[in-house]
Order: structure tokens, then sequence, then C-alpha cells
């Protein structure tokens, strides 16, 4: 079905306070189709009668006008028409989940608890595991870069001195060298000018040093005397 036509449906059954057609003809969407159309022809009869009575006059106008919206919707394109309504149903509910997941996710990345309690709300509302994943996903956003320990790269620990660096950071870069794996020697040597790009300058890296102890839950290193001397 075209989507004109189902926003049409929308809106008559908007004015009629019906959730869907096979709710305003009061029958199950599992209904036979010699039921449907028993119920289609019945509905269009009562509006052929009420056309003149301005309480019912738009309704059955609209049933009048649109009869064969409704065959299409009910009868020739039923599977269409239902999965329609399961995935307004679905938007609907992921919309009212929506504001949960947020208030959630403001206390950070959700715990072991706090996403069982967004699985429990999303079954409440009808949604399944997979919908309330990949909407939990979409609201996250993408994941972070793995975060690089430069310090465990290069061998050194975190309060090493500006010397003790730039000479791990030689002899990483010697020993990337010998590798034989050409794609392992790239990979380590772009890790390699990250890692100097990152602690090679006071500023850098102390700015490096508070995203490690963010990401990694460290104590940030004390300074070495020669770094301290620099700043």
């Amino acid at each position: 079905m075209e989507p004109r036509d189902l926003e049409l449906i929308e809106s008559f059954l908007d004015t009629v306070g019906a959730s869907s057609l096979f709710a305003y003809y009061k029958l199950p969407l599992d209904a036979s189709q010699e039921a449907l159309q028993g119920a289609i022809h019945a509905r269009r009869r009562w509006a052929q009668g009420q056309q003149a009575n301005p309480k019912y006059r738009a309704e059955a106008m609209w049933l009048i006008k649109n009869n064969a919206l409704v065959q299409r919707a009910l009868i020739e394109h039923r599977a269409a028409y239902i999965a329609g309504l399961e995935a307004r149903s679905a938007a609907a509910s992921l919309d009212a989940l929506t504001p949960f997941i947020q208030g959630i996710l403001a206390a950070g990345a959700p715990s072991e608890e706090g996403e069982r309690a967004i699985l429990d709300r999303g079954a409440e509302l009808g949604l399944s595991e997979r919908q309330i994943r990949a909407h939990l996903a979409s609201l996250r956003g993408p994941e972070p870069e793995d975060f690089v320990d430069y310090y465990e790269l290069l061998g050194v620990p975190p309060g090493a001195s500006p010397e003790a660096l730039e000479r791990a950071h030689r002899a990483k870069y010697r020993w990337a060298r010998s590798l034989r794996d050409k794609d392992r020697a790239s990979r380590t040597y772009e890790l390699l000018d990250r890692a100097w790009r990152a602690l090679g300058a006071p500023e850098e890296r102390a700015a490096y040093d508070a995203e490690r102890t963010r990401r990694l839950g460290r104590k940030p290193p004390p300074a070495s005397p020669t770094a301290a001397a620099s700043t």
C-alpha cells in the first residue's frame, strides 16, 4: 500500500477513535476473508443510511468514498497493512521508552542492572529484546574507539621521565623494523607515532594522562622532575 493510503486511513481512524480498521470493524487480525467482506458490506450499507445524519455524516461519507481503499487494506494487502500497524505500534512504544533510556544513559554506560531495567521496561511496552537493544544502541551512538595505554605500549611506567620515554620510543621503533610482517610493522609504527604525539610534549602528555585516568580509572601518574621543571 502507498504511504498516502495509510495516512488517509489513519486520519479517518483518529476521527472515529479506533486503533486500526480491524478494531473499527470489530474483527481480529486473522479474521477470514468472508468475515471481512461481510463486515465491510454491512458497514457500507449503514453508511448509506447515515448520509443525512449530521452526527455520522462525515464518517458515512468517508466509508462510501473510500470503500475500495478499505477493501485493499483489509483483504488484498492485509499482510502489508498489518505490518504497517506493527511498525507504528513499535515506533510509539520506542518513543515511550526513549526518556527512560536517556535517564539511565545520563549517568554513563548502563550497568548490568540498568540494562536489565531497560529490557524489562521495553518488554512491558510490547517490544522484543532485539528492538530494545537496537534502539539502545542508536541512543548510545557509535562505540568510542578503543583506548590505547601508551605507557604499556612503550613498556615504561606512567611517571617515566621524558628522556626515558624517548629511549623507549626509539627502542620500540627499532624493534618494529625487525618485524617480517610488514602490515604489523606498519600498524606498530602508526601506534608509536600516536604515542609520541600524545606523550612527547608536557601539555599533550597532561591531557593524555587526564583522559587515561577517565577511561581506565587509574590514578594520574606523578610528574617526573624533568617534566615538572619544563611546565
